[in-house]
């Protein structure tokens, strides 16, 4: 009996992350849609620019906090989030300002231009955290092989072993051979006599 893995929950978005892409085009596509008359405003902040971006800093900031799939790095999203939120309401806003009517689809254009700056953030932060694991698994299957690790780089602090201390040799700066010693062994010397070689 063949048993398949459940990849239905990685392959769409949960609850959580439909909320943050509703709150990330709620606060940014659709106030630039009633900014240029798209929508009718019901006299509620029509020609407020400045503060829709403020409301789209907000929502992007919600918004991509919960659209991240690991809460765990939440402040990625979140940064992504301000960055896309405002990038979407001035594209939608300038790309709507001067027409009468467009394509429904057509919205998804300014959506991805004003979303470039979060989405190039996002790709670089990933493309820093995939490198950073690459070099922990090449340390510790280094570790596990016994390759030596790197040595200190100069100026270095070296931790000093625990055992005992070692004096130190000094420097030679060239090898000196051993001189012979003209004084012949003691088996030839007589006893009780030094031996002065100007005596031959």
């Amino acid at each position: 009996m063949h048993s398949r893995r459940n990849t239905t929950r990685s392959q769409t978005m949960s609850t959580r992350q439909t909320v943050g892409l509703a709150a990330l085009v709620f606060t940014s596509v659709l106030p630039a849609l009633l900014l240029t008359g798209f929508f009718p405003s019901l006299g509620v902040l029509r020609d407020s620019l400045p503060l829709w971006i403020i409301v789209a800093l907000l929502g992007g900031a919600l918004g991509g906090g919960l659209m991240t799939p690991n809460l765990r790095y939440w402040y990625v999203g979140t940064i992504a989030g301000i960055l896309i939120g405002p990038g979407m309401l001035i594209a939608t806003y300038y790309y709507t300002a001067f027409r009468s009517s467009f394509l429904a689809i057509e919205i998804v254009i300014p959506m991805v231009i004003g979303a470039l700056p979060g989405l190039l953030f996002l790709v670089l932060v990933t493309m820093l955290f995939v490198r950073r694991i690459r070099a922990q698994r090449l340390a510790s299957r280094n570790v596990g092989q016994g390759v030596p690790a790197a040595p200190y780089p100069p100026g270095a602090y070296q931790p000093q072993s625990s055992g005992p201390t070692q004096t130190q040799q000094p420097f030679q700066p060239y090898y000196a051979p051993p001189q012979p010693s003209l004084q012949p062994p003691a088996s030839q010397q007589p006893p009780g006599e030094e031996y002065n070689p100007q005596r031959r």
